[in-house]
């Protein structure tokens, strides 16, 4: 079982195309909390990733998905990721 995750959030980078294992395409894209937190946001259904290609750095989003926590061990001192399967996306005025 799944939870559903809302995170209200800043686009920090503008989204780019990578491909799965499979070779279907996704969208990824990183959104900052006002606190500070940071979500890679992924996109994989053809409508959510056309509106994730489509936001530019600056702007307010609702997304709505399946959220997982991941360690990142690449940088020099190993970080918690927090990572959201995006189900929605919606832009925010």
């Amino acid at each position: 079982m799944s939870c559903k995750a809302e995170v209200v959030a800043f686009v920090h980078s503008p989204a780019r195309t990578e491909a799965r294992f499979d070779g279907k395409p996704f969208a990824k894209l990183t959104a900052r909390e006002k606190r500070g937190r940071s979500w890679n946001v992924v996109a994989v259904a053809d409508a959510v990733r056309g509106v994730a290609m489509a936001l530019r750095p600056g702007q307010r989003v609702r997304v709505i998905g399946v959220p997982s926590f991941r360690i990142d061990e690449g940088a020099s001192t190993p970080r918690l990721r927090l990572d959201i399967r995006a189900d929605a996306i919606e832009v925010l005025a």
